[in-house]
């Protein structure tokens, strides 16, 4: 039995937020695409993450 961190399962829940943009129909992460937002400073998406309180409390962004 695999046991996700909190910070995992935040992330993964703001991502699906997203619809398809980030996560796939059958629900796989789109890594590369995650990856090129967080790159590219993605407005939303930086705002989405950064405004929770988990992600701010771990200072993980």
């Amino acid at each position: 039995m695999s046991v996700e961190p909190e910070i995992i399962t935040t992330v993964k829940a703001i991502l699906e937020d997203f619809g398809t943009t980030y996560v796939t129909a059958s629900g796989q992460l789109k890594k590369s695409k995650v990856v090129q937002d967080l790159e590219n400073y993605t407005p939303l998406l930086m705002e989405q993450l950064l405004s929770n309180d988990i992600i701010r409390k771990d200072k993980l962004l």
